[in-house]
């Protein structure tokens, strides 16, 4: 299978804040780290996408993926997730945009160890960090 070579790796962490950032995999640094409401971050990835055609991945952390939950309270709150994550998933689909929805890791990573990690001076909440981190140090390259 070949791979593509992408330059914008754009990290999705779904839920009521949802996390975003963007990889320049070129330059190899952090373009944007924030976190918005699901139809604000749709809008941000359609204006991403359309500024620049054919350079842009999406990486969306799919809380479906994952098996093993810590509580009921948590449960409920991985189900609007995972309602989440099909939406994405529906999104992307529709707008032709490609993408990978991956299972998630551990991507928590302190806001300083994240700032000192990443270089990434402005502030971020968990969620802005954890989409980073699904995309950081990405070399752009997926296999098709």
């Amino acid at each position: 299978m070949p791979k593509t070579k992408y330059r914008y790796m754009i990290g999705i962490d779904p839920g009521v804040n949802t996390g975003i950032a963007i990889w320049d995999a070129q330059q190899g640094n952090l373009l944007a780290v924030f976190s918005a409401t699901i139809t604000k971050a749709m809008e941000y990835i359609q204006e991403t996408v359309s500024e620049h055609p054919y350079e842009c991945y999406v990486i969306v952390e799919d809380a479906r993926l994952r098996n093993i939950y810590r509580s009921n309270d948590y449960q409920q709150g991985v189900g609007s997730v995972k309602r989440d994550c099909s939406i994405w998933e529906g999104y992307l689909k529709e707008n032709d945009i490609p993408y990978l929805m991956r299972k998630p890791v551990n991507t928590k990573v302190p806001a300083a160890a994240f700032a000192s990690l990443t270089k990434w001076t402005i502030q971020t909440n968990n969620h802005a960090r954890d989409a980073a981190m699904i995309v950081y140090g990405h070399s752009g390259f997926v296999i098709k």
